[in-house]
């Protein structure tokens, strides 16, 4: 055989052997690899795959134009984006929670349409009530709020319509925690150094702990968002409509008693960030570790956890140390991020991988100096992954455009 006759043979197979060859490639990453053949073969696994999760790719934003970084194909391609947006948290069906003005004309964005839901632009205050920014903050103003990452309740499906959304946030400053409802009304302080409930001790708690991350997260009774404090303790807010466009619910602690946070793996190294992911229905904390005397605080491991409930009351959480071969890892591939995390099936039972973005070692100061500036520009370095059981590292990622804008963040189809 020719390779003229080769190469029109594999972009034009007899009819139904592309259907015969798919029907054997349960896994997206083989389907994402045949669809690197050709074209004829790349529009057949886009339609195949229309009805299932595509894997994610790295959105790089930029004032300069935002790129997209396809990982397994190591591609690149141009994106649409809002100039000078800072990108906060993303969701499934290309929508993200955007901050336009960096700190200001915060949104729920579809990248691909360019549509818009307005988020409210300020903080719900009492009279007289006012925060104290440091000076160094020009042009901040006692109602701005400053996000660091956030998440929805699910991505929209009605853009156009009247549907309200249920927004969540790790705000920067003098308060830790907001939610708000799409539309109208003001941001609402989530205040857990106030006092908040926790069902196990039947009393009011004050949470002194930084938060680390948010997911919208439902499970034993529980239908809300789940913030991961630096205790590795949760606060959940359970959010409601009081029927005139304001946001309400009910606020929850629950602490570990007893839980004594898992030792690094080698001597030196320290806890950078903690992330909440849900894979086949279970809450997953995934710590990362970096080492200070590897340059910048280099990632070097990771471990996972799931947490578990008690039986019999469903008030006493605990973590429990996940295998590699247990069923939330096995097979997964797990994208982790501030506000962006999720876990996706590849449809084998090999080891777990966990892609991370650079977004662990500012501390919330740091980042916020890096909001408020003029000239700015986000850590890109320390992005990869890793092969979970056996704590391969690998950052072999092409360079990007400067992130003078946003930090880097998944992007989810």
């Amino acid at each position: 055989m020719g390779v003229i006759e080769l190469a029109n043979t594999w972009g034009h197979p007899p009819e139904g052997i592309l259907e015969h060859i798919f029907s054997y490639l349960p896994s997206y990453a083989d389907r994402a690899s045949c669809a690197c053949v050709c074209r004829q073969w790349y529009f057949y696994a886009r339609e195949k795959e229309s009805t299932t999760p595509l894997f994610p790719c790295l959105l790089r934003p930029s004032i300069s134009g935002a790129s997209c970084f396809h990982l397994f194909s190591r591609t690149c391609t141009s994106m649409p984006t809002v100039p000078a947006a800072r990108f906060c948290g993303s969701m499934e069906g290309q929508w993200f929670v955007v901050a336009r003005d960096q700190w200001r004309g915060y949104a729920l964005l579809h990248l691909a349409s360019g549509t818009q839901i307005l988020l409210p632009q300020g903080l719900l205050q009492e009279d007289g009530d006012r925060f104290n920014f440091n000076d160094l903050w020009v042009g901040l103003e006692s109602t701005d709020l400053i996000i660091r990452a956030a998440t929805a309740f699910r991505a929209p499906r009605y853009p156009d319509g009247d549907e309200h959304y249920f927004v969540a946030a790790i705000t920067l400053g003098e308060h830790r925690a907001a939610a708000c409802l799409s539309g109208n009304g003001r941001w609402a302080l989530l205040e857990p150094d106030q006092g908040i409930i926790c069902p196990d001790l039947d009393k009011m708690l004050v949470m002194y702990e930084e938060m680390e991350d948010v997911i919208y997260y439902s499970c034993s009774g529980l239908d809300g968002f789940f913030f991961l404090t630096t205790e590795e303790h949760l606060m959940v807010f359970l959010p409601d409509d009081d029927g005139e466009g304001h946001i309400t619910g009910e606020v929850l602690a629950y602490l570990f008693r007893g839980h004594t946070m898992a030792s690094p793996p080698e001597a030196g190294h320290v806890v950078a960030a903690r992330y909440l992911v849900e894979s086949e229905g279970r809450l997953l904390m995934v710590k990362r570790f970096v080492s200070p005397c590897q340059g910048q605080q280099s990632t070097v491991s990771f471990q996972v956890f799931t947490l578990m409930w008690d039986n019999w009351n469903r008030k006493v959480p605990r973590w429990e140390k996940s295998s590699p071969t247990s069923a939330p890892l096995l097979g997964k591939m797990l994208f982790v991020g501030r506000g962006c995390s999720r876990a996706i099936g590849t449809g084998r039972t090999g080891p777990a991988f966990i892609y991370f973005l650079d977004d662990a070692v500012a501390s919330p100061y740091e980042l916020l100096t890096t909001i408020i500036r003029t000239e700015k520009e986000y850590r890109c370095s320390d992005m990869g992954w890793c092969r979970y059981d056996q704590q391969y590292i690998g950052k072999d990622w092409p360079q990007g455009p400067p992130a003078d804008c946003s930090p880097w963040i998944w992007l989810y189809r």
